[in-house]
């Protein structure tokens, strides 16, 4: 596999598929017994591997920023989990507070994946603020 080819696997496609996976996260956080008796009995694998992949892409993307591009790699590499830590548990503690204060399971379901994209389209936009800021 060409180098170009393996930074679009790791800094485009593996971000859009944590982006994505961080989404349907966001469902096993806000309707857990509508995810559990639609995916049973393989629920908590695919619970798991949303997470994971939320994780993996989340980091991915930040260690392929710009600014961080100046950092040592050590220092790139912990900055990058330290920021998708952060990032997913921070959402997930946001939904979990809002899931007790909804009343029904579709205002959840679609509470989450709204604010799932906010959450999204903020942390991009700060990212790329911090890249211009950076690059001059």
């Amino acid at each position: 596999m060409s180098v170009s080819r393996l930074e679009d696997v790791c800094f485009k496609f593996m971000p859009a598929a944590g982006a994505l996976s961080g989404l349907g996260f966001s469902l096993t956080v806000m309707t857990p017994n509508a995810f559990r008796s639609f995916f049973a009995p393989y629920d908590l694998v695919i619970a798991n591997s949303l997470w994971f992949t939320a994780h993996v892409g989340t980091g991915l993307y930040i260690y392929g920023r710009k600014h961080i591009g100046y950092q040592n790699t050590p220092n790139r590499i912990m900055y990058s989990v330290f920021g998708s830590v952060i990032f997913n548990f921070g959402g997930v503690l946001v939904l979990a507070t809002a899931k007790s204060l909804l009343p029904c399971q579709s205002l959840r379901a679609g509470f989450g994946i709204v604010a799932g994209l906010i959450f999204l389209y903020i942390g991009k936009s700060y990212l790329d603020m911090v890249d211009a800021v950076t690059n001059g």
